[in-house]
């Protein structure tokens, strides 16, 4: 039974991303996705109504820095640059016409900022 949740929970996933992509999500990335053990998404889901604390109250103690990577169809409110405005060291990259999986795979138009970003707080 619990494989059978788990194959329906990947393909409303596939197809939450599907409804996000302007060019569809690639066959090879459909894989991946399949492939991935979600447990850990299991575990973190299971514990969110024990953790009785806020994720946004503890934002601005989050000190390193730490940088976001999302494409605008995936938050088209922005929320997550709010969340990385309430970090001392926060970024934001937010891939313009991109959901999820576009941002990542569109390195063209996201490397280059995050080349910037690991320059600024990189070692040297």
């Amino acid at each position: 039974m619990a494989e059978v949740l788990i194959d329906l929970e990947e393909d409303r996933q596939l197809a939450r991303f599907e409804d996000q992509e302007p060019d569809g999500v690639p066959v090879w990335m459909q894989e991946r996705i399949r492939a991935t053990n979600i447990d850990q998404f299991i575990d973190w889901l299971q514990a969110l109504p024990d953790w009785g604390w806020s994720e946004w109250e503890s934002l601005p103690r989050v000190s390193t820095p730490t940088l976001f990577h999302v494409g605008e169809l995936e938050d088209p409110e922005d929320e997550t640059g709010e969340g990385a405005s309430l970090m001392p060291h926060g970024t934001r990259i937010r891939v313009l016409g991109q959901g999820h999986i576009g941002a990542f795979i569109r390195s063209d138009l996201a490397l280059p900022q995050v080349i910037e970003f690991l320059g600024k707080h990189g070692r040297n």
